[in-house]
């Protein structure tokens, strides 16, 4: 039986579109909190409060810690998300909601989009950094900030709640033994046929003979990862994909870096290759590909899923001398989400990127950061996720030697958490 799940978009009234948002008028700054009812995670609380001025300590062990003083935030502001407004149900496979239009709902996200401006620019009139706006899963913003800007930006109408941006690393094991994949393959039938499976990583290697490319190393070297070259991507493998990141990204690169240290800030692009580099990050996405739903070659055994389909969305970077870490995985998220909300306008000016024909059905994340009690907005995205009908399914970790030690984000609750 198929695994593959059609979905259907939901037609409203015109009258039904007017849907209250977030108010729009330019929120004033304020240099302390208490103007406003935010939502503010303790250990920020904290912070802001001036109970410390070092930034977060990793005893808080979800560690969002820039360099230069800054700390990586979701601020969700109040007012609904598409999604909310929409409603997940008519997204989900199977969905029995009346149908609505792609134009219909391409009209809310613009509405959103516009109300949400004057926050971008009063984020940015406190010195904060905007990485990324979210309007599908989450109403709201991913900012770097000081815990000087932190107070300002928390104490705006408008804002409803802030919490800590996961900074993630890369999880990886062999599992299959356990997972008795072969069985359910050759007794069930259950291949992967008409499943496409977005794997939120390192980037993939669609140029490697296990996923269908020529799998030489000329093919590989001569393959530009900032750019995409006519006929190399996507593959009928690979079938599309985005780089949230850039060659050299880590959220812990300095302003100025020195050598012998090579790095940038979030620099993306279309070309989602995983990339070579300091050896800690390249390799992972490819190899965690192939686990999902690699084709096997004569010295790599096939995927779990070898007849899926792989999207690959890259949020790691190969830095040299810089953390191999990322703090861009709810934007991936936020993609594959959005992708499916207008799978019926490929050419949507709301999703960047390669997209696929088909809706993505599985999320897979092997990634995380140690001992997680979860960051509420970043679970607040993956829960949106999961309501619109995606499975997403989530590495539980590697860090201690104690059982029930999870990372995050597969804290988050709907996440299907799987040990690895």
């Amino acid at each position: 039986m198929s695994l593959r799940r059609r979905w259907l978009l939901p037609l409203l009234a015109a009258a039904a579109l007017l849907v209250p948002l977030a108010a729009g008028a330019p929120p004033a700054a304020a240099d302390t909190v208490g103007t406003n009812a935010v939502e503010l995670e303790p250990v920020l609380a904290d912070l802001v409060a001036g109970f410390s001025d070092e930034g977060l300590s990793t005893t808080n062990y979800m560690d969002a810690t820039l360099p230069n003083g800054r700390i990586s935030l979701m601020v969700r502001l109040d007012g609904p998300s598409v999604l909310d407004m929409v409603g997940h149900d008519r997204v989900a496979p199977g969905g029995g909601a009346t149908p609505m239009s792609v134009a219909a709902i391409s009209s809310i996200h613009d509405q959103l989009i516009a109300r949400q401006a004057p926050f971008e620019q009063a984020f940015r009139a406190t010195g904060a950094d905007i990485v990324s706006t979210f309007q599908v899963t989450m109403n709201g913003f991913h900012v770097h900030a000081t815990p000087q800007q932190l107070a300002s930006i928390a104490a705006m109408p408008g804002v409803a709640a802030i919490s800590r941006a996961p900074i993630l690393t890369l999880h990886n094991a062999d599992v299959r033994a356990h997972l008795r994949a072969e069985e359910a393959m050759d007794e069930l039938g259950l291949d992967g046929t008409g499943t496409t499976i977005a794997i939120i990583d390192t980037g993939v290697d669609y140029t490697h003979a296990g996923f269908g490319g020529p799998g030489t190393v000329a093919a590989y070297q001569t393959n530009d990862p900032e750019i995409v070259e006519d006929g190399t991507f996507p593959t009928a493998k690979v079938v599309g994909g985005y780089d949230f990141a850039g060659t050299l990204y880590s959220p812990g690169c300095p302003a100025d870096p020195q050598p012998p240290m090579e790095c940038t800030g979030a620099q993306p692009d279309e070309d989602p290759l995983d990339g070579p580099g300091n050896g800690v990050t390249s390799g992972h996405g490819s190899h965690v590909a192939g686990t999902a739903g690699g084709i096997g070659t004569d010295t790599v055994p096939a995927g779990l899923a070898p007849a899926a389909n792989i999207v690959a969305l890259k949020v790691f970077g190969n830095p040299v001398g810089a953390p191999a870490s990322t703090d861009v995985s709810s934007e991936a998220v936020e993609w594959a989400t959005a992708h499916n909300l207008y799978l019926d306008e490929p050419d949507s000016e709301h999703v960047v990127g390669i997209r696929p024909e088909a809706r993505i059905d599985v999320i897979n994340m092997s990634l995380g950061s140690g001992y997680g009690p979860g960051a509420s907005e970043a679970n607040r995205i993956v829960q949106a996720a999961v309501d619109a009908g995606i499975t997403v399914v989530i590495s539980a970790g590697n860090s201690g030697n104690s059982p029930y030690i999870v990372g995050s984000p597969s804290t988050a609750e709907q996440a299907l958490t799987v040990s690895n």
